[in-house]
């Protein structure tokens, strides 16, 4: 099997929400976990264009990570790194993972303003009526920062 086609096979495999047989592939193809479609993107990019439905993304990251894969990866300066997509998504498990591995909340935004720390800290404003998704991510925020910031309260 040719690396695009281990990479076809693999996206397959993330789409199925498979993260047993993704290892498999990862231990069998290494370099997979590096890799760069012809779009730029990596499989851990991949992942944040399923959809919302998508199941095992915490997992399927995880896989991916110890395989390897970038966790910063963009296509280019102006694409989303990992973090972003997954906040976005309001998947705190994945962001979890993301910063359990050294996802840095401190890279710009583009086109937007900013960091990506600053729009968590904006998100958890703007979800303060579900206290556990705010509670969650304050804390999450709270550990990748080393405690409180200014201007940004917990609710925990």
């Amino acid at each position: 099997m040719t690396e695009e086609q281990a990479f076809a096979k693999a996206l397959k495999t993330i789409k199925d929400g498979d993260h047993h047989s993704l290892r498999v592939l990862l231990i069998q193809y290494p370099t997979l976990a590096r890799l760069r479609d012809k779009t730029n993107a990596t499989l851990l990019l991949k992942l944040f264009e399923l959809p919302d439905g998508a199941q095992n993304n915490a997992k399927l990251a995880r896989v991916l990570l110890v395989a390897g894969s970038q966790v910063n990866a963009q296509r280019n300066r102006q694409s989303p790194v990992p973090i972003f997509s997954a906040l976005q998504s309001e998947k705190l498990d994945v962001v979890q993972t993301l910063l359990e591995f050294g996802a840095n909340l401190r890279i710009p935004m583009q086109p937007r303003k900013g960091t990506v720390l600053d729009y968590a800290i904006e998100l958890c404003k703007e979800k303060e009526d579900d206290p556990d998704f705010t509670t969650h991510l304050s804390k999450l925020i709270q550990a990748y920062t080393g405690g409180e910031l200014s201007g940004f309260s917990s609710r925990a």
